[in-house]
């Protein structure tokens, strides 16, 4: 049995803040995942740039180096 891998997106912060639909990923701002796959050719927030789709995981990333960053700041660096 074949299962739907969720999709997921990051907005772009400087062109829209908030989306309508989908769950927001509790490790990103800016993530989404979405229950169906939309048709990206024909979504025009899509072709404006208001958002990228990218995986969950690759999100991660970014919350890690943040953390990571914060914590420098915060104690005075290495």
């Amino acid at each position: 049995m074949e299962e739907k891998l969720p999709v997921s997106i990051r907005l772009n912060p400087f062109k829209i803040t908030e989306l309508p639909f989908g769950e927001k990923i509790p490790w990103s701002p800016w993530g989404y995942w979405l229950k169906d796959r939309p048709s990206f050719t024909l979504d025009p927030l899509f072709h404006a740039g208001c958002y990228y789709v990218q995986d969950a995981s690759a999100m991660y990333v970014g919350h890690v180096f943040r953390k990571i960053l914060r914590d420098h700041c915060y104690t005075g660096g290495i």
